[in-house]
């Protein structure tokens, strides 16, 4: 039985199909990667309104944004920097749309399509140059990818010591709500060391206690995902275009990096060999 919409109800029929539950199938449309910044902005601010209203206006439930760790932590470890997605959010509930979330944290650009470029944390490419053979995934070549830490790095803590980089270069200071650059003393707040699955637990929960009312049932968020790897699919980096792949190939096996070959070298006394 299809319920008619009340008088106050303005929106398309097919989005008011889709929210009532009566045979409408929700539409989100992704939001270019470039939406945010790397500098933590929130871009075209003036031109996105009017899009998002002709989005609306067509049927669209919502959009869906990657929420990227080299941006939203780009500053120091444990600052987080959720500015920019605020301001999006705001846009969204005046313009009375829904939101999905990916968070994303692998560097952006090394895939199909990519038109945008958005690295890791500038500290964790420091921990990278320091341990580059236990942090990245590498081929039997030697060919190291950037894209997203190693699995097998997954519990390693990665220290990160006074005077690393922030996203501008420089060295930072920080709290959890605002960072701010001192270049004339060149010293930095010590963060204790995590492995990379801490950081992406800490990252996780800081997302929901900032945004814990959209999270709520009927709320602006209506669902979240989590990226697990390369181009945010659980896999390993094989294949990717910025290290000259080119389609059909099959890739190259990721599984020569110190703390792979190490993980091999005990399962193979656990079995006995």
């Amino acid at each position: 039985m299809e319920v008619e919409p009340s008088a106050s109800d303005d929106s398309p029929p097919s989005r008011r199909r889709s929210q009532s539950g009566t045979g409408g199938v929700p539409v989100y449309v992704m939001l270019p990667l470039d939406t945010v910044s790397r500098e933590g902005e929130l871009r075209a601010v003036e031109q996105l309104a009017p899009r998002l209203e002709a989005l609306r206006d067509a049927g669209v439930e919502g959009v869906m944004i990657d929420v990227w760790w080299g941006i939203v932590e780009r500053r120091a470890p444990g600052a987080y920097d959720w500015a920019p997605y605020v301001a999006l959010m705001d846009v969204l509930e005046r313009t009375r749309l829904k939101l999905h979330v990916v968070l994303s944290f692998h560097a952006c650009g090394a895939n199909r399509d990519d038109d945008y470029h958005v690295p890791l944390p500038p500290w964790v490419e420091d921990a990278v140059e320091r341990d580059p053979d236990g942090l990245l995934f590498q081929d039997r070549a030697g060919t190291r990818s950037d894209e997203y830490l190693s699995l097998w790095a997954d519990n390693a803590p990665m220290p990160v010591f006074d005077g690393a980089r922030n996203a501008d270069g420089d060295v930072g200071v920080s709290d959890a709500s605002n960072t701010t650059t001192e270049t004339s003393n060149r010293t930095a707040h010590h963060h204790p060391p995590r492995s990379p699955l801490e950081c992406y637990r800490d990252l996780m929960r800081a997302f929901r206690f900032t945004f814990d009312d959209k999270l709520q049932g009927g709320g602006l968020i209506t669902e979240v995902l989590v990226g697990c790897g390369p181009c945010g699919e659980l896999r390993f980096p094989a294949y990717a275009m910025s290290r000259g792949w080119r389609f059909p190939g099959v890739g190259e096996f990721q599984c020569y990096d110190r703390r792979a070959l190490e993980s091999l070298a005990a399962a193979v006394v656990a079995a006995g060999r």
